[in-house]
């Protein structure tokens, strides 16, 4: 069986404590609470040789209304990390409203 661990609780400065974690653990990792720069600082300390799981934007997002198309370029982001650091899978909310 396979277990990961969300980087949720490992916000601010708890963050470098994921690398505390057995290797064994995947992480799951929520993309649109860093930028760029932070997300590729933790593929090459906390994250590497790691299992790695994406939760895609959920924060304020909600995909069944046609209107909202703020959380696109968030989405292509998340969706271009995801394939740059092999992730097993994204986890998706389709509907996350305030």
């Amino acid at each position: 069986m396979k277990f990961s661990v969300s980087d949720l609780a490992f916000g601010g400065f708890k963050a470098n404590d994921l690398e505390q974690l057995p290797s064994e653990l995947g992480i799951e990792i929520f993309y649109e609470f860093g930028n760029d720069i932070y997300w590729d600082k933790r593929l090459e300390t906390v994250l590497a040789g790691r299992r790695i799981s994406i939760h895609a934007p959920c924060v304020g997002v909600n995909l069944a209304d046609p209107e909202d198309e703020n959380y696109l370029e968030i989405f292509r982001k998340t969706l271009d990390f995801a394939k740059k650091c092999n992730a097993d899978f994204i986890v998706l909310h389709t509907n996350e409203e305030w």
